[in-house]
């Protein structure tokens, strides 16, 4: 897991051109931003999960300047390319990945964060790299390792001797 920490100064950089971002003083809402990213969806509805993916973690961001630019910005921070090589979603606050994703693909839905950051002060974005939350017709997962206690249980079979006897007529 990657901790990132953005305390004083913010940068981005978008098409060779960096404009910095200022903390000015107390009083700014600060919000965390949770990124899956490297894995893919499987699975729909109630059994969709997020398989073979790495958690990175923004702290301190701040909602003043939180638009699109930054995500675009993390994709190439995480080493993805351009926002169009993945889809970035949204899970909504409360909600599971079944019912709770929601596309971020324009500062308008960026915006809606900002409008929630007073209450909800750590978000959650998927990486879709591979498109597949559109997919409706698969169903690969039944019961996701993650959701396991322990260790699997495992029967191995065991080899029974036969006894050979003879009967004497």
């Amino acid at each position: 897991m990657h901790v990132v920490s953005i305390d004083f100064v913010c940068s981005v950089k978008l098409f060779n051109q960096v404009c910095c971002l200022c903390n000015v003083g107390p009083g700014f809402n600060k919000f965390s931003l949770e990124v899956h990213h490297g894995g893919s969806f499987c699975g729909h509805g109630a059994n969709r999960t997020y398989v073979d993916g790495k958690v990175t973690w923004y702290d301190n961001l701040e909602v003043e300047f939180w638009c699109y630019v930054w995500i675009e910005d993390l994709v190439l921070q995480l080493d993805y390319g351009m926002t169009n090589n993945v889809s970035v979603y949204w899970l909504l606050p409360r909600k599971e990945l079944s019912d709770g994703l929601s596309i971020l693909s324009f500062d308008e839905e960026c915006m809606v964060i900002t409008q929630v950051a007073d209450t909800v002060k750590n978000f959650v974005l998927y990486f879709d790299h591979y498109k597949y939350t559109g997919v409706t017709d698969w169903d690969d997962v039944l019961n996701p390792i993650s959701e396991l206690d322990g260790e699997p249980k495992v029967v191995s079979p065991v080899k029974q001797s036969r006894r050979q006897t003879t009967r004497v007529l």
